[in-house]
C-alpha cells in the first residue's frame, strides 16, 4: 500500500473515531489491509475477530488513561483520543492522527498542567507543540502499561521496566533520567530553531529558506551568518 493510499484510509478511520466509533475505524483499516496486504508478519488481515481483539485491547488502555489534566471539552478529548488511536492503527510515528484531529476541530488544546511542567523545566519554547507533548506522554504510558501487563500475564519478570509518567509529568522527547548531554543538546537545537523562525520573519536579505542551511552557517559562524545577525540587529533595533 502506497503512502498516499494509507493516508486516505487513515482519514476515513479518523472520521469514524472522531464520531466515537473506534470499532468502525479498526474495521476500515482491517478491510483495506485485507485487500492490499501491508506486509505485517504474523497478522491475518482477513480474520476480523483477531484484529479487533488486538485493537480493542489498545482502546481499553487508551480509555483507561487519565485525561483529566487536559483543560478542554469532552468533544476535544474524544478527538485527541481518536488521533492517538489512528496513530496506533497505522503505526504513525509523526503524530499524523494527532495533528489531523487538531486541524479538524476548532477548539485548541490547553492544559495548565502541561504549562506548569514546562515552566518548571524552563522548557517554554514556542516551537514545542503542547498537544504533541501531551499525546506523546499518553502514547508512551499506554505502550508501557500494555507491555508490563503482557509480561505479568506470561509470568515473566522485567528487570528494567519502561518508564510510566506520573500525572503532571510529560514526555519532552527524552526520558527523565536522560543524560545532561542529551537534554542540553535538545535544548540547544530548539534555541537555534526558534532563532531561525524569529529571523525568518524579520525581512533579512538573502536569508535561507531552510533551517538546515541556517544551522550549517551558524555552526561555522561564517560571514553569511554574521551578516544575517547584523541585519537582524538593525531591523529589531533600528534606533540603536
Amino acid at each position: 500500500m502506497l503512502a498516499e493510499q494509507k493516508r486516505a484510509v487513515a482519514e476515513r478511520c479518523l472520521s469514524a473515531a472522531i464520531n466515537g466509533d473506534f470499532e468502525a475505524a479498526s474495521r476500515i483499516r482491517q478491510q483495506a489491509y485485507a485487500l492490499n496486504f501491508p506486509g505485517t508478519i504474523g497478522v491475518d488481515w482477513n480474520y476480523w475477530p483477531g484484529i479487533w481483539e488486538t485493537d480493542s485491547r489498545y482502546l481499553r488502555y487508551l480509555n483507561a488513561e487519565d485525561f483529566s489534566d487536559m483543560d478542554n471539552s469532552d468533544e476535544k478529548i474524544l478527538c485527541l483520543k481518536a488521533g492517538i488511536f489512528v496513530d496506533y492503527l497505522f503505526d504513525f510515528r509523526d503524530f499524523w492522527g494527532v495533528r489531523q484531529q487538531a486541524a479538524a476541530i476548532h477548539e485548541k488544546f490547553h492544559s495548565d498542567a502541561v504549562e506548569k511542567f514546562l515552566q518548571s523545566k524552563n522548557w517554554t519554547f514556542k516551537s514545542e507543540n503542547r498537544e504533541i507533548i501531551y499525546a506523546r506522554t499518553k502514547k508512551s504510558n499506554i505502550s508501557a502499561k500494555i507491555y508490563l501487563d503482557s509480561i505479568q500475564e506470561k509470568g515473566l519478570r522485567e528487570n528494567a521496566p519502561p518508564y510510566i509518567y506520573k500525572k503532571g509529568e510529560y514526555d519532552l522527547g527524552f526520558l527523565p533520567n536522560a543524560s545532561k548531554r542529551v537534554i542540553e543538546g535538545r535544548r540547544k537545537w530548539l534555541e537555534t530553531y526558534e532563532q531561525y523562525m524569529d529571523m525568518s520573519n524579520a525581512g533579512i536579505e538573502k536569508f535561507p529558506k531552510t533551517f538546515q542551511t541556517f544551522e550549517k552557517h551558524k555552526k561555522l559562524n561564517d560571514e553569511k551568518y554574521l551578516d544575517w545577525m547584523r541585519q537582524y540587529s538593525l531591523l529589531v533595533n533600528p534606533h540603536k
